[in-house]
């Protein structure tokens, strides 16, 4: 399987939001979209990571961006995470979902 690099079209995915709300890739056509993945909900590392774009996310949305996390904890975990660290842009896990295998890499 081959790797996404950086600035490259990310595949198509319908996800499943922290939220509840599913998530595709086709909602953001046309539009600015970063995709941060992190390595695991409330880890020093990804905690970090989440903040950050936390703290940015205004600057993102000045330019006319959304952002989405991802990272393979479930629907759960993502939810107290996203409530515990007040994040206010949409957290996703792409296992099981039909032709996501593509994200985790």
């Amino acid at each position: 399987m081959q790797s996404i690099q950086v600035g490259e079209p990310a595949p198509d995915f319908s996800l499943t939001a922290h939220d509840g709300q599913r998530v595709s890739l086709a909602d953001f056509r046309g539009k600015k979209l970063v995709l941060f993945f992190y390595p695991k909900d409330e880890a020093p590392v990804g905690t970090k990571e989440a903040c950050l774009f936390r703290d940015a996310y205004e600057d993102f949305v000045a330019a006319d961006a959304e952002v989405l996390g991802i990272s393979t904890d479930e629907r759960d975990s993502h939810r107290v995470f996203a409530e515990g660290h007040d994040l206010p842009y949409r957290l996703l896990n792409p296992r099981h979902h039909a032709g996501a295998r593509h994200l985790r890499d």
